[in-house]
């Protein structure tokens, strides 16, 4: 996207420059994709720890304990350290994917499950199905974001951290492990260029708001109100009741 838009006055080898109309094209497409998928997918994680109130504290207490409750600033390095926010937010991502399905169109012909397929077919890839298989999960039913908490793992790499080493994939694990395939953004080279950006922002979403409040569900036997529209798992309806925490000295 950087690239394209720094060398939109440039003439590509073909002899044409991006024009203004697919400029301002591509920052509509980038601006509407990250709104959807980042507000869906704040609901389900509120459904979800209304769901399970023990998760939700246990998110409060490492929150808490990063944090001077004197001092509302934070900063990315903090964010970073919320290892069991991250496996919640994961977690919802798998069981419940924004986008259940993905495409890509072949460029050339190619030989796939026995079948040969021309160039330029498309392909449409079931993400939800993938997620919630018992051959890539243990129990895929169950929100379980322990299967997502690589504790030790982190705590060895932490020693090391820093603004460039950790900038990678925050939905996908280092050297991964095709039994938990977590495909939420896509994978590749056409995967969501934001998805670490999108992890960032959700964490910060969490942090703002579980700070200083707390959440139930109006209705705790309710279920997720969901409208498949546009490739996209939209979240229709989510009542909630929403309160500030008592034990917090930040909410007047």
């Amino acid at each position: 996207m950087l690239t394209c838009l720094i060398n939109s006055g440039l003439k590509t080898d073909d002899g044409r420059s991006t024009t203004d109309e697919e400029i301002v094209f591509m920052m509509k497409d980038y601006l509407s994709e990250g709104i959807g998928t980042i507000s869906n997918t704040f609901s389900y994680i509120i459904y979800y720890i209304c769901k399970y109130p023990t998760i939700k504290y246990r998110m409060i207490e490492e929150i808490d304990s990063l944090y001077n409750n004197q001092n509302d600033t934070f900063t990315y390095f903090i964010l970073a350290k919320l290892y069991y926010c991250e496996a919640v937010i994961k977690e919802v991502s798998r069981i419940h994917s924004v986008y259940p399905l993905i495409s890509r169109i072949s460029n050339e012909k190619d030989n796939i499950g026995g079948y040969t397929w021309d160039n330029g077919q498309m392909f449409c890839i079931n993400l939800h199905a993938i997620h919630n298989h018992k051959y890539n999960w243990n129990n895929p039913e169950e929100f379980d974001p322990e299967r997502f908490l690589y504790l030790e793992e982190k705590k060895a790499e932490e020693k090391e951290l820093n603004e460039k080493d950790y900038i990678g994939n925050s939905f996908v694990r280092k050297n991964i492990n095709i039994k938990d395939p977590l495909f939420s953004f896509g994978i590749g080279l056409r995967s969501c260029p934001a998805k670490n950006l999108a992890m960032i922002i959700l964490k910060t979403m969490v942090v703002m708001f579980l700070r200083k409040y707390d959440v139930i569900l109006m209705d705790k036997n309710s279920e997720l109100q969901i409208n498949y529209n546009n490739m996209l798992n939209n979240c229709e309806e989510l009542k909630v009741k929403i309160r500030p925490r008592h034990n917090n000295n930040n909410n007047q």
